[in-house]
């Protein structure tokens, strides 16, 4: 088995105070909440229409995770806000396979979290440390990953928590829709 489906917890305080964010892995209850955070992001980054085609592919992807040796995702969420984050980690795709120095490496995938908890609240931070936890754990070494145009603000956080430009992903998203990539070593 190449990830661990448990459901360990852990908490970081929350940037408001008295609201701690856990993450655990997801389970298909939290599917429909979890769509809702993928309405706010999953948009053609010309004219911001949903995508709903491709929601619904990372739905299937993240319920298929449930029952896969070969992903995992987690969410954030508080006692009071519920779930405001969700981010998963997969075998890495060929194309990404290139941009790797390990053969120990995984794929971070889906990562968004809710825009009312974005801007330094720790929430993308608290799920990128269950996922390098997760990681080690399971005796992988690094973590890979693309991030397309429409999510260009995110860009600067990846740069800021350890992750290095490595590199361009050409017509990752289709001819001219290139991404770049980042890596991190975790070990």
């Amino acid at each position: 088995m190449i990830y661990n489906h448990g459901m360990v917890d852990s908490a970081s305080e929350h940037a408001e105070g008295l609201n701690p964010i856990q993450t655990r892995q997801i389970n298909k209850e939290d599917l429909a909440l979890i769509q809702i955070i993928l309405e706010q992001w999953v948009r053609h980054w010309k004219n911001n229409q949903l995508i709903p085609e491709e929601i619904a592919g990372i739905i299937k992807n993240m319920e298929n995770s449930l029952t896969s040796e070969d992903s995992s995702f987690y969410i954030a969420e508080t006692p009071k806000d519920g779930i405001i984050g969700v981010v998963g980690i997969k075998t890495p795709s060929e194309k990404m396979k290139e941009f790797t120095t390990s053969q120990k490496a995984v794929e971070l995938v889906n990562f968004f979290v809710d825009k009312k908890h974005r801007g330094g609240k720790g929430v993308g931070s608290t799920l990128l440390r269950r996922i390098e936890s997760e990681v080690i754990k399971v005796g992988k070494d690094q973590i890979v990953l693309n991030s397309g145009r429409r999510y260009q603000e995110s860009w600067g956080f990846y740069d800021k928590i350890g992750f290095e430009r490595v590199g361009i992903a050409k017509d990752i998203y289709g001819v001219g829709n290139d991404a770049p990539v980042w890596l991190k070593q975790v070990i």
